[in-house]
């Protein structure tokens, strides 16, 4: 998986493809949540055809506008099948993100009737087997990321609700499996301060492991709280070697094995 540190831990341009006006639509309160970062709005767009902006915010017809034009981040606020579909389409293209937030379910989970997963994980392995291009896919059900330094939150509660306390000087981080788990920590315990928050979803593409391997590039991070509900296959050995290389820096992992 490619994984850059730039994209993941200090994003410059996101997309978000799924908002619209209507009351309660997760699309638009991750754009809210995202525009109140340190993020310049020429660096935000919307995938929305037909009209050129919402909210002052930039809209691009569809996925195929990022071609020329890269984001580090498309977030996809869309019905599964729909989530698919256009990742198929930006796989043919062949260029346009570094990577994919699914947020929604759907996807080789239980409600997944149609073979959204098993085709899904079928294409990106083929892709990466023949060396063809690939974005790293997190989720499905990825909830999104705290970023303190940028103080970016892309979660889709509101900011008023939550009240996440953004200090890029922590030196903590935490990786869950669970957006609940993420959400009650933050909600019951106002002191607690991120500098990463990753939900980490379903773990289609990007697995816990990926996220490690992320955080222990940046030194600051004394501290890594991990919530797993289960492993994907074989990254419980890939967990562990990261974790012996957090020890032998004098950094701790806390593992909460849900």
């Amino acid at each position: 998986i490619p994984l850059s540190d730039n994209s993941f831990l200090n994003p410059k341009r996101i997309a978000i493809a799924g908002v619209s006006k209507k009351q309660g639509n997760v699309g638009r309160m991750i754009l809210d949540n995202i525009r109140k970062s340190s993020l310049s709005e020429p660096d935000l767009f919307v995938i929305k055809p037909s009209i050129s902006e919402f909210d002052t915010i930039q809209c691009l017809p569809d996925v195929s506008a990022l071609v020329n034009n890269p984001v580090d981040i498309l977030i996809l606020s869309l019905p599964a099948e729909a989530c698919v579909e256009t990742i198929e389409k930006l796989l043919q293209l062949g260029a346009g993100t570094h990577v994919i937030y699914i947020v929604a379910g759907g996807i080789g989970d239980g409600a997944d009737q149609s073979g959204y997963g098993s085709h899904l994980s079928s294409l990106i392995k083929q892709r990466r087997d023949n060396n063809q291009w690939c974005p790293a896919v997190v989720g499905p059900n990825g909830l999104g990321m705290i970023i303190s330094p940028l103080q970016l939150n892309s979660l889709f509660i509101p900011q008023d609700k939550l009240n996440i306390n953004f200090d890029p000087r922590s030196q903590v981080a935490l990786i869950s499996q669970s957006g609940a788990f993420l959400i009650t920590r933050l909600s019951r315990h106002d002191n607690l301060s991120l500098k990463y928050g990753f939900y980490i979803g379903n773990q289609i593409d990007m697995r816990l492991s990926d996220f490690m391997a992320l955080v222990e590039r940046d030194k600051s991070v004394r501290v890594l709280a991990l919530y797993v509900e289960g492993f994907a296959d074989g990254d419980a050995c890939a967990v562990a070697k990261l974790v012996k290389k957090f020890k032998a820096a004098n950094r701790h992992v806390i593992l909460y094995k849900g």
